[in-house]
């Protein structure tokens, strides 16, 4: 396996590793451990973005020692997008949790409505 491989190997590994961690964190509804992992999660994507170009090129070359490694590289990455899309949505559940909890206005009877009509 080539060094590009490993590497790619390694950051999909720790990718998997955050989005666990993210979806736990989410489960538990810890919103504010969420958003320190945002940033670690949001410079691991960059490492991987780049790590993607790299398997694009082998894949390119069509080594053939490299075909079934490649293809196990790229069922980790539909199973890392599966995983970030149920992290998604737990995310706007959550979000969406949160915005029945706020407060409305007090709702007002008709009877004081009809006093304060009168009165002005």
């Amino acid at each position: 396996m080539t060094e590009v491989l490993k590497s790619f190997e390694q950051t999909l590994a720790r990718a998997r590793e955050m989005f666990l961690e993210e979806n736990m964190i989410l489960k538990l509804g810890k919103t504010h451990e969420h958003a320190a992992l945002v940033a670690r999660k949001e410079s691991l994507l960059k490492e991987l973005a780049g790590g993607l170009e790299g398997l694009k090129h082998l894949r390119e070359q069509k080594i053939p020692g490299n075909k079934e490694t490649i293809r196990r590289l790229q069922d980790g990455i539909m199973k890392l997008l599966m995983l970030d899309k149920e992290n998604e949505q737990l995310l706007l559940k959550s979000s969406m949790g949160s915005m029945n909890n706020i407060s409305t206005a007090p709702q007002v009877s008709t009877a004081t409505l009809e006093k304060l009509y009168k009165a002005l």
